[in-house]
């Protein structure tokens, strides 16, 4: 919508009452002239234009329409760099959550696989286990002794051992690095 100057001035003089002043530029004496209008984004005034030459000069409404077509396009400029912002990060938040979202169902599976692998060695581990129990019994049982088969046996029986407990730590969850 089409503002008089009137209009143009109060938003012009608002803006600058909320910034206290701090974007104007401080003149060591009151500028001859001096014209300024709004930098509109979605009816709220983000910034102001203005001039003010060393010498006096009047200011045409050729000179204020000029001025104010500046201002929008500076407007819609500003928006959009922080628009674009807005958007860059968000995608880059999304691309992290994807990534880590990524990370923990490789760390899930990895899981699932080394819980099976236990649990596998686990079973294998036992019946082993118990295989050299009856093969020791049936030694017993047959009084049959051979030192090279004794010590296999002692050899399998502490390698089962060793894998028991590999199968024992895999169970324990892990912690990501």
């Amino acid at each position: 919508p089409r503002m008089n100057i009137n209009q143009c001035l109060d938003l012009v003089a608002d803006w600058y009452k909320q910034q206290n002043g701090t974007d104007y530029v401080q003149l060591k004496d009151s500028p001859s002239s001096w014209v300024g209008v709004p930098m509109i984004v979605r009816e709220n005034v983000v910034g102001v234009v203005a001039t003010y030459p060393d010498k006096e000069y009047y200011y045409t409404t050729s000179d204020l329409e000029i001025l104010q077509a500046m201002a929008n396009i500076a407007a819609i400029a500003l928006e959009n760099a922080r628009l674009y912002k807005e958007v860059k990060e968000a995608l880059e938040q999304k691309e992290k959550a994807e990534k880590d979202k990524e990370e923990s169902e490789k760390w899930a599976y990895f899981g699932r696989i080394v819980g099976s692998l236990a649990h596998r060695i686990g079973n294998k581990g036992g019946m082993i286990r118990l295989c050299v129990e009856d093969l020791n019994e049936y030694f017993e049982e047959k009084q049959l002794s051979d030192e090279f088969l004794t010590k296999q046996i002692d050899t399998i029986t502490r390698n089962n051992q060793y894998l028991l407990e590999l199968s024992q730590v895999l169970f324990k969850p892990i912690k990501a690095f």
